[in-house]
């Protein structure tokens, strides 16, 4: 896999070296260009000027996605963060004991002795 994957890469990266010199042979004229702040260039390759134009563009567009990206990265985090706290918090109060020593025996539903709390459902059933 690992093999194929190198070779379609050799041959993408061959048809891009093979496309852009068919470009570049078929745009030789020298362009001028005016950019703000920075004054004229004069005689740049057309193939150039446009490489240069989308190479810019392709980077830029580039940046613009990744910041979605980005604040989904931090909101993961985010939540990860908030689930492992969480997480904690139930696994401290699984180990939480039952009962203390202070408290005697274990009460029923209306704080009554469970035998007492039976009794008294069962008296109620039967009459």
């Amino acid at each position: 896999m690992r093999l194929l994957r190198r070779l379609l890469s050799l041959v993408v990266l061959t048809a891009v070296v093979v496309v852009g010199w068919m470009f570049a042979q078929a745009n030789p004229t020298p362009v001028a260009i005016e950019l703000p702040y920075a004054g004229l260039l004069a005689d740049v390759p057309l193939w150039l000027a446009l490489g240069v134009a989308f190479g810019a563009g392709l980077v830029l567009a580039g940046l613009l996605g990744l910041l979605p990206l980005m604040r989904l990265g931090l909101r993961a985090r985010r939540h990860r963060k908030e689930s492992e706290r969480l997480a904690a918090e139930v696994h401290q109060l699984r180990n939480l004991p039952l009962s203390s020593e202070g408290e005697g025996p274990p009460r029923g539903s209306a704080g009554a002795a469970p035998d007492a709390a039976a009794s008294a459902r069962s008296a109620g059933r039967g009459g």
